[in-house]
C-alpha cells in the first residue's frame, strides 16, 4: 500500500484489461513517436505505441509521454473505473484526450 505505479505500467494494466475483457480498441493512426520514446522499458514500448495510435493516451507535454513518472489519482481512477465498467471509456479517457475503447460485441 501506498506504492506509486509510473505511467508505462499503467499503460501496461490498461492494455492487459481491454485485453481481459475482450474490448477492441480503435484502429490506429499514424502519429509522432514521443520525444522520450527510447525512456520507455522495452515491456512497454509496444503497448504505448499502440494506445498512442488508438488515441487512448497523450504525452504530457512537448510530446514528452514520461514513462517514469507516477501516474496521477485521476489517471489511476479512470482505469479502475474502467476495468469494472468497460463501458467507461466510451464518455472518458486518461491520459489525455481521445478516441475510447469500445466494447468488442
Amino acid at each position: 500500500m501506498g506504492d506509486r505505479i509510473s505511467r508505462q505500467d499503467m499503460a501496461v494494466i490498461a492494455h492487459r484489461v481491454a485485453r481481459y475483457l475482450h474490448t477492441k480498441l480503435p484502429a490506429g493512426t499514424s502519429s509522432e513517436p514521443f520525444a522520450d520514446q527510447a525512456d520507455i522499458a522495452g515491456y512497454a514500448l509496444e503497448v504505448v505505441k499502440t494506445l498512442q495510435q488508438a488515441g487512448i493516451i497523450d504525452g504530457v507535454e512537448a510530446q514528452r509521454f514520461a514513462p517514469s513518472e507516477t501516474v496521477s489519482r485521476a489517471q489511476a481512477a479512470t482505469i479502475i473505473a474502467a476495468a469494472k465498467l468497460p463501458w467507461f471509456f466510451q464518455s472518458h479517457s486518461f491520459f489525455g484526450k481521445g478516441k475510447r475503447f469500445q466494447k468488442n460485441h
